[in-house]
């Protein structure tokens, strides 16, 4: 696969200092989203490059410091969804759409959202994504 996911980002680490560390070391990233909340000490991302050699790359930059923190690299079998901060097609508001995402970050949106919405359940947690 093209893609991996990165857990313990320093939540210093804005979106370009991931993709600037990823492309500089592994190569040209298709897709990023990096994702996470105030609740949490650290960030998560996907990233999808455009070939699987640097998704490869990317599996042995485990440890590496990215800020002040050791990153954890895995091969992810999630698509990553373009983030409409990339200019690719928007999701125009609409929710999840039934993909997976790390069980910590799912709980979250669950335990927050608005239990007598049926409409939230159908759609799922929504990504919070800080800036």
């Amino acid at each position: 696969g093209r893609t991996v996911y990165i857990a313990n980002i320093d939540k210093k680490v804005d979106r370009n200092d991931v993709r600037a560390f990823f492309e500089t070391l592994c190569g040209r990233v298709s897709k990023l989203r990096l994702l996470g909340d105030y609740q949490h000490a650290t960030r998560i991302a996907f990233i999808e490059f455009f070939k699987a050699e640097s998704a490869i790359a990317a599996l042995n930059c485990s440890g590496a410091l990215l800020g002040s923190l050791p990153i954890r690299v895995s091969p992810s079998k999630t698509p990553v969804r373009p983030d409409p901060r990339d200019g690719a097609e928007s999701n125009q508001g609409k929710g999840k759409n039934g993909q997976a995402e790390p069980e910590a970050l799912r709980d979250q949106a669950q335990a927050e959202a608005p239990a007598s919405s049926e409409e939230a359940q159908q759609q799922g947690p929504v990504d919070v994504e800080v800036a």
